[in-house]
């Protein structure tokens, strides 16, 4: 009973906590329309760039209107990760049952031009 209590008290000041200045912060650039626009363009530049790549070394990619990709590893994509990791580059949990798919985030250009070259590596 108390812990349940203390978690209610506590909420507020627990980390998943949003104070009304941060919530303003971040609700002011949602009403920059020309900001949105660029950081959606250049998301979808960013990320067909990308698929163009990956598709190049022969991985299938599923279609995507997000900011991120599936790729399909032929192999167990938790051994993907692992090599990843080992570079210094993080991408996606499995999502089963698509365990040799691995899911791929849009970063900016040098983030993704490592994740490229470590693919480069691993493939």
């Amino acid at each position: 009973m108390l812990n349940q209590n203390s978690s209610i008290v506590c909420a507020p000041h627990s980390t998943g906590s949003v104070n009304a200045l941060v919530k303003w912060g971040g609700a002011a650039p949602l009403k920059d329309k020309e900001a949105e626009k660029w950081v959606l363009n250049k998301t979808v530049e960013l990320r067909e760039k990308m698929v163009a790549g990956v598709k190049s070394m022969g991985f299938d990619v599923l279609p995507s209107n997000t900011n991120f990709f599936m790729m399909h590893t032929v192999r167990p994509s938790s051994e993907f990760r692992s090599a990843f990791r080992e570079r210094g580059v993080a991408v996606g949990r499995d999502f089963p049952p698509m365990l040799d798919w691995l899911r791929v985030s849009v970063g900016n250009e040098e983030e993704n031009e490592r994740f490229m070259q470590a693919l480069k590596e691993i493939a």
